[in-house]
């Protein structure tokens, strides 16, 4: 069950389409410079997302006199999803122990899963990889203050207009009162949670499975945080019984080209983990 209150301000969100990293000059900019464009930044969007409907007294606790993270900037276009050869990243993505945590989470949360996947269509199975690969089963969800790193990436502007839509989700997330300021944190990219989902995702999937009237996907339990990305999955398109990828075989010397259908769904997972 959704929380109607997020699907509807969702609704309200245009999301871009995820793009590759991007080269950019040595010296982006300096450091005095820097605090001076975000202070620029930050008035400039307070204004917007005040007028967008996001009450003044949350946008200025929030935004108030942050300033960027220089980590965040540094970070940025180097995500090793993207910089690392498939093989070496997928040996370490899919190693000895992280198959054995899941075999053990997958027996600890089993009776849960099968409900989930009941519900949704989406395998048991699936549900733990995503999990795996995208927090290794909670143990690292991140530190990074999510509002502070969401700020620094929309004001840096490679992806302007996708990081402000979540950011101004992040502040209806924080005005709902989904999470406290204190607990609003993730990866240096904006990725929340046992799943890693962007502030746009939660608004429109997350899912209250627990039945303690909010989406927590933040927290310890992550049962919220699985229903949550069985419900994305789904509303996806996944379909039961097929399977999620096939191998190919190409002849000697036939190249192919392929690119990954990007949507605004496809920005609903973060890609930005250790």
């Amino acid at each position: 069950m959704a929380l109607t209150a997020q699907t509807a301000m969702a609704q309200n969100l245009a999301v871009s389409r995820s793009l590759l990293p991007e080269p950019r000059p040595a010296n982006l900019i300096t450091q005095t410079t820097a605090r001076d464009s975000f202070a620029t930044w930050r008035s400039d969007f307070t204004t917007r997302a005040i007028a967008q409907g996001i009450s003044p007294a949350v946008v200025n606790a929030a935004l108030g006199s942050m300033t960027p993270l220089d980590e965040v900037v540094r970070l940025d276009g180097n995500q090793s999803e993207f910089v690392r050869p498939i093989w070496d990243y997928l040996d370490s993505a899919v190693s000895r122990q992280r198959i054995e945590n899941g075999r053990a989470n997958y027996q600890r949360y089993r009776a849960d899963l099968a409900r989930i996947e009941a519900q949704f269509g989406v395998p048991a199975e699936i549900l733990i990889a995503v999990w795996g690969v995208e927090t290794s089963y909670g143990s690292f969800r991140g530190n990074t203050d999510t509002l502070r790193a969401l700020a620094t990436l929309a004001w840096e502007g490679r992806r302007r207009a996708y990081f402000e839509s979540e950011l101004l989700a992040a502040l209806q997330i924080l005005e709902l009162g989904a999470v406290s300021p204190r607990a609003f944190s993730g990866s240096w990219a904006g990725a929340m949670g046992h799943t890693q989902f962007m502030p746009t995702s939660y608004l429109a999937y997350a899912i209250d499975y627990t039945g303690d009237g909010r989406a927590d996907i933040w927290g310890d339990d992550p049962r919220d945080a699985l229903a949550s990305a069985a419900h994305y999955l789904s509303e996806a398109g996944w379909q039961s019984g097929r399977p999620w990828a096939l191998e190919i075989t190409c002849r000697k010397g036939l190249t192919i080209v392929w690119r990954a259908a990007e949507t605004t769904r496809g920005a609903a997972f973060g890609a930005a983990n250790p």
